[in-house]
């Protein structure tokens, strides 16, 4: 993707999207949430780094299991609690 198609994708305008790219200017919330969805992904994702974090390793592999095999990872996550009810 470039940088014209993420700030049209997004609503953030190029040139801030160079500034932060370039760290001449900050991130905030809403930016972040702009992208986030320009690029069709978590915000989460993108302040995650995979070196340090597998977080977003372990979301990737979650969103490719079938409907089924989710299911049964939910109730085998579910804290005991939760079970019996």
């Amino acid at each position: 993707m470039t940088m014209g198609e993420l700030a049209d994708a997004s609503g953030v305008s190029p040139g801030h999207l160079s500034k932060v790219e370039n760290g001449r200017s900050g991130l905030g919330l809403k930016t972040l949430h702009q992208l986030a969805q320009g690029l069709r992904m978590p915000p989460l994702c993108l302040v995650i780094f995979p070196d340090e974090d597998e977080r977003d390793r372990l979301t990737e592999l979650l969103r490719k299991l079938p409907p089924d095999k989710l299911r049964e990872f939910r109730r085998k996550i579910r804290p005991r609690k939760q079970r019996s009810q």
